[in-house]
């Protein structure tokens, strides 16, 4: 028996269906709109971050509280510091948040600023000092570990100038300084600690288009007025008022003091006297310039294995 093959016609509707082109596919969806930043919440802070490049040489942390003269300016005699009588210690972790204080009142002026929580701000801070600087106007043992612990970064250089020139023209290349651009980081403020208006051309562009606020804060009667007007009064000669705030609670600054006082080859005129006991000669540890805080000093004495077994002996430990 043959097999036969079974054939089915195709309707007419169905051939031409399939002669047909495929249809074109649906147009793609319109982008969506950029999401607009969110509105602050109650509470929330409007400072998001902090930049600051310290100038060390020219706003420097000494270990101890300098006398002021009239003037409010350091006391300076042969190239030191006139330290205050007791050694008050200057003490950073005040420093700091007087200085982020400080900051937030110029970048609003001449609003009132806002109240913020300095230690909740997110703070970049570059210290900048030389190979060459004084023991003297360098930061105490204590003051650099709690810049240490606020990972505040330290540049040591050979020249000052050079090194922040170069950290603000690298800024200004990372944030793409535009004028036709919107702000780069909103809630962002600059601060520069200098009087050095060698830094002029550099924080020109860095303002360049305001795209956020550029702070000064410099030593008294140590920056050009040409200088300070480029910070459109967002400017202040103040650091030593927050180095003389930033000691021990229950210390009250000192009077200040006249002119600074001329000095002989054996060291400043009425320096202060120290009492010896009737127990003998002075410890080595008194012996120790002045300058230095006095944790600092007993850091450094202790660390020689000599003076510890010394001290140990006299101790009868």
């Amino acid at each position: 028996m043959a097999d036969s093959a079974i054939r089915v016609e195709a309707s007419p509707a169905a051939a031409a269906a399939a002669a047909a082109p495929p249809p074109a596919p649906p147009p793609p969806p319109p982008p969506a709109p950029l999401p607009r930043p969110a509105a602050p919440q109650p509470g929330a802070s409007p400072v998001k971050r902090i930049v600051i490049v310290h100038d060390g040489e020219n706003c420097p942390i000494p270990p101890v509280q300098p006398q002021l003269d009239a003037q409010g300016r350091f006391l300076v005699a042969n190239g030191r510091p006139v330290p205050e009588p007791g050694e008050v210690p200057v003490q950073f972790h005040a420093l700091y948040d007087l200085v982020l204080e400080r900051i937030i009142q110029l970048a609003y002026h001449p609003a009132p600023a806002p109240r913020v929580d300095v230690r909740a701000v997110p703070v970049e801070w570059w210290f900048v000092h030389s190979h060459g600087t004084r023991p003297e106007w360098m930061p105490s043992y204590g003051s650099r570990n709690d810049m240490s612990a606020r990972s505040i970064r330290f540049e040591n250089v050979g020249q000052v100038d050079t090194k922040v020139l170069s950290l603000l023209n690298s800024i200004r290349r990372a944030w793409g300084m535009d004028p036709s651009r919107p702000n780069p980081e909103e809630g962002l403020i600059f601060a520069l600690l200098s009087g050095n208006r060698d830094f002029s051309h550099e924080i020109q562009a860095l303002r360049e288009g305001d795209p956020f606020p550029v702070c000064l804060i410099y030593p008294k009667g140590q920056a050009a007025e040409s200088f300070r007007k480029m910070f459109s009064g967002r400017d202040a000669g103040c650091w030593q008022e927050l180095i003389s705030l930033s000691r021990p609670r229950g210390v009250r600054p000192g009077p200040a003091h006249g002119p600074a006082r001329s000095t002989t080859p054996s060291g400043p005129a009425h320096a202060p006297t120290r009492s010896t006991t009737p127990s003998g000669p002075r410890s080595p540890l008194h012996s120790t310039p002045s300058g230095y805080g006095v944790s600092y000093k007993l850091w450094f004495f202790l660390s020689n294995p000599d003076h510890a077994a010394a001290l140990e002996e006299k101790l009868c430990l």
